[in-house]
């Protein structure tokens, strides 16, 4: 039986299930260096804050939407 997907914070670790995700239906996928970028911006550092780097709908291990 199928489970519902649940919505969580995207993680480093998830890349290459996203990037094979995206290959899937055809839309180019951002570098592992863009994903890691975003975690050093000065700006973050800034305002001292963590801001989520986006979310995955994971279903059974797999990333079902990103």
């Amino acid at each position: 039986m199928a489970t519902h997907p649940v919505l969580r914070e995207v993680q480093i670790d998830d890349y290459e299930k996203v990037k094979s995700l995206f290959h899937q239906i055809g839309m180019p996928s951002e570098s592992i260096e863009a994903w890691k970028a975003y975690r050093k911006s000065p700006a973050l550092k800034k305002v001292r804050k963590s801001f989520p780097f986006g979310w995955v709908l994971e279903a059974e291990n797999n990333i079902v939407g990103y």
